[in-house]
């Protein structure tokens, strides 16, 4: 449930340090809701799959160089194959470098990101890349900061089967 939850920031969620947040956030990595209990979003594999057809995929995920295997071995178990290349940001990390999204965007070419962190999209559409806010079934509270009407390169979609159907739109336009 994240009815409660306005911001993708732990300090503005637990009203607490930066370095007390990445603490939690790295106790939260040790426990099942972790390890065992992130699923796929429905309909992500199929969208995905289709998309692999005209579109190259990466992914960019913020997520720390700690949980990097485990994340590997994630994406391996649910999207076999899928990927060409797969980023880590490692972002509010306890050690080592962090990287922006666009930067890593921009290093490899990429044209679309599809992000749920209102921060991450306008930040890659300020750099002049096309962005999908996705808002799964407008239950994300954290996306609803209005970027997507504030930014032009921003739009925001509610599941994978917009995000389908906007891509597709993109590559091939209505004549």
């Amino acid at each position: 449930q994240y009815q409660n939850t306005m911001s993708m920031s732990s300090l503005g969620i637990w009203n607490c340090s930066r370095e007390k947040a990445n603490l939690l956030v790295h106790e939260f990595f040790t426990t099942h809701y972790f390890q065992d209990g992130v699923h796929p979003i429905p309909g992500a594999r199929d969208a995905l799959q289709n998309l692999s057809s005209f579109c190259s995929l990466s992914v960019v995920t913020s997520r720390q160089d700690v949980i990097k295997n485990h994340t590997l071995e994630w994406i391996e178990k649910f999207y076999p194959g899928l990927f060409e290349q797969i980023h880590f940001g490692n972002h509010f990390a306890l050690e080592g470098q962090s990287r922006p999204k666009s930067e890593i965007c921009r290093s490899f070419g990429a044209q679309v990101l599809i992000d749920d962190n209102p921060r991450y999209a306008l930040e890659c559409a300020e750099d002049g890349m096309r962005v999908l806010l996705f808002d799964y079934d407008n239950t994300y509270p954290w996306c609803k900061t209005g970027v997507d009407q504030s930014h032009p390169l921003v739009t925001k979609v509610h599941n994978w089967q917009e995000v389908e159907q906007k891509l597709l739109s993109w590559v091939a336009p209505e004549s």
